[in-house]
């Protein structure tokens, strides 16, 4: 059945669909990063859609403060109040002009699914937001922390987990954390991407940082990723190497949940410095002061990865769209990605028997 929509415009200019919803959510989560979890967003596209919006209205609908989350200005208050009327008088005449349309059959077998519960990554982002042009698989992918992921899927909630090992001496927290999630009988490991980590700055680094030691030195304002994350495993380490206090920092304890979270708030002023990967900073146009590579993994079963979505799986992650992708975002490395593993190459007991292990079969 067709049934009318209502759509709201300003001065002949539509408001861009997703823009209502998107309100809504921040409304009721007070966190842009929440909100466009449960939209399934990317945190970049928001901010885009936040800043056309705030273009075409001359002023903002939500309001961001660090370490406050997100709230409605008057102005989103307002349109959201409106747009819940608007829609309850709208749906009164939906039904009377409705156009019935005849039985078709159906159009074909629906895509396979596999369930991923993953740390955040730009390419993996790609490859979930290109599900509809591909249309054979399809990836249920939601961002979290790395042993948030690990723990999901060890429980049976995912098919597949997706985290991220640093190289050499900083990655051997990281191997010991994940090795109690994974199973030698159980799982393979699959081989991602390689992308290297640092620290994001204001184009042009105007505070001259050239070390983890100047953020504490400097006293500059950080924005952190969450606790139980990939990246702020990572930190944590090399802070701890280091003998830095993560207290000396300002602002080490408030968190954002993607690396494009933190770097927009880099990019928008509120933060002199944050944590993530070189694409990100690369996408605001920011400076990027490297610390480490790093291998990201999926640990998947051996009994799914001989199915036919896990077979698929690994056809798309030796793809030529996904080199595509990945040859677009600076610090990002597709070499081996789509190779099956033992659990050994990403929980060796150092790094060179991780190396060693780290062989596909």
């Amino acid at each position: 059945m067709l049934l009318p929509q209502l759509a709201w415009t300003f001065e002949g200019k539509p408001l861009d669909a997703r823009m209502l919803p998107l309100v809504r959510a921040i409304s009721k989560q007070a966190s842009l990063q929440a909100a466009v979890k449960t939209l399934g967003l990317s945190y970049r596209s928001a901010w885009n859609l936040l800043g056309k919006c705030e273009l075409l209205l001359g002023a903002p609908l939500i309001a961001l403060q660090q370490g406050r989350g997100a709230t409605l200005t008057d102005l989103g208050a307002a349109l959201l109040d409106a747009d819940h009327a608007a829609q309850r008088a709208a749906s009164a005449l939906a039904s009377t002009h409705a156009v019935r349309l005849p039985q078709s059959a159906p159009t074909g077998e629906s895509p396979l699914t596999l369930r991923i519960r993953a740390s955040h990554d730009l390419v993996l982002a790609r490859l979930r937001e290109a599900d509809a042009a591909r249309g054979d698989l399809h990836l249920d992918v939601t961002f979290q922390g790395s042993l948030e992921s690990l723990a999901e899927y060890a429980r049976g909630e995912a098919d597949a987990g997706g985290f991220h090992v640093p190289r050499g001496k900083a990655g051997e927290r990281h191997r010991k954390a994940i090795a109690r999630w994974l199973s030698p009988g159980r799982d393979s490991l699959v081989r991602f991407i390689e992308r290297e980590q640092g620290v994001i700055l204001p184009r042009g680094n105007p505070m001259r940082v050239r070390s983890l030691q100047d953020l504490a030195r400097k006293h500059l304002r950080v924005i952190n990723r969450q606790r139980g994350s990939g990246t702020r495993l990572l930190v944590d380490e090399l802070l701890r190497q280091a003998a830095i206090e993560p207290a000396a920092i300002p602002g080490y304890e408030s968190e954002e949940f993607t690396h494009l979270a933190v770097a927009a708030t880099v990019a928008a002023g509120k933060a002199d410095a944050a944590f993530g990967v070189r694409a990100a900073a690369s996408q605001f146009d920011l400076d990027f002061l490297p610390l480490c590579m790093e291998t990201y993994w999926f640990v998947i079963s051996k009994r799914i990865l001989r199915r036919e979505a896990g077979l698929r799986f690994l056809k798309l992650l030796k793809s030529a769209s996904l080199k595509a992708i990945v040859a677009g975002l600076p610090g990002y490395s597709a070499r081996l990605c789509g190779t099956v593993h033992d659990v050994t190459a990403a929980t060796g007991s150092s790094p060179e028997a991780a190396r060693r292990s780290g062989k596909p079969r």
